[in-house]
């Protein structure tokens, strides 16, 4: 089953890769930390995302 968000058969092209055209497409998951605008397809990416980007803030929520 496909999202109404996915493609078939879509190339993407070099440019868009580096530019991030489409980032936001099939990405629901929001990063939880306020101001970032960091967006996800999976949960462990999300995850990852946490762990490198905003440690000082989840090590702090998990010593409370």
């Amino acid at each position: 089953k496909l999202d109404a968000d996915d493609t078939i058969n879509r190339h993407v092209s070099k440019l868009e890769h580096l530019t991030g055209f489409g980032y936001e497409r099939g990405r629901k998951i929001e990063c939880t930390v306020e101001g970032c605008k960091y967006k996800f397809k999976r949960q462990y990416d999300l995850s990852r995302h946490l762990k490198s980007m905003h440690s000082e803030i989840t090590n702090s929520i998990e010593e409370s």
